[in-house]
């Protein structure tokens, strides 16, 4: 069956299947490694209530039940590679910034990893113009968790005080690392953003270098 919708939050999910019939599945993710769904056959009243565990590799076994039969199940097509993405939060895409600034972003994976981040003046390039983060001889402090109420959302939090950095363009680089899970993909995630000169050019104007 295809999973099309899942709400990676409420860990709620559905999708379709078929073989020599078709039917829907409704079901939820209740614990991080805990599942339960039902099947609904599209031509008759037959369903089968499921319930089953999620391996760090993706496989699957459990059991299912209706009022009259029950049984075992497991996945047979092999491990499953997980979809793991991110997003950065904060700040926005070309925000102008001043002061304080919250650096904000998430990532969607079934195993914690370390997280390499960095702010760079004027470049999102590796190694360059480094002004803030974890990385090139800095140690700033950050948040990096597994956020609560989730199975499998890890949320990143930096604040920087921006007050005695040139005015200009800045990139935020977000790159969570990707070990011991071969098939998954690595995320190194940006975002340019101004700092603007407010005691100078009155907090609106943008220098970019």
């Amino acid at each position: 069956m295809d999973i099309d919708y899942m709400n990676i939050d409420t860990g709620e999910f559905s999708g379709t299947g078929t073989d020599s019939d078709t039917w829907t599945v409704t079901g939820k993710l209740t614990v991080c490694l805990d599942i339960t769904f039902t099947i609904y056959y599209d031509s008759s009243a037959y369903y089968v209530d499921v319930v089953g565990t999620i391996s760090n590799d993706g496989s699957m076994l459990g059991t299912w039940n209706n009022p009259t039969q029950a049984g075992y199940w497991e996945t047979t097509s092999g491990a499953a590679i997980f979809q793991r993405y991110g997003e950065i939060t904060a700040p926005e895409e070309d925000e102008i910034v001043f002061g304080l600034v919250d650096f904000g972003a998430y990532l969607v994976d079934n195993n914690y990893n370390d997280v390499s981040w960095a702010v760079r003046k004027g470049t999102c390039e590796a190694g360059v113009n480094t002004v803030f983060g974890n990385v090139d001889g800095f140690h700033d402090a950050y948040d990096w968790a597994l956020d609560s109420g989730t199975c499998y959302k890890y949320k990143f939090m930096a604040t920087a005080d921006t007050c005695g950095w040139d005015a200009g363009k800045y990139c935020f680089i977000f790159n969570p690392s990707e070990v011991g899970d071969a098939g998954e993909a690595n995320i190194r995630l940006t975002c340019e953003f101004y700092v603007a000169d407010v005691h100078v050019n009155g907090g609106g104007q943008i220098i970019e270098e």
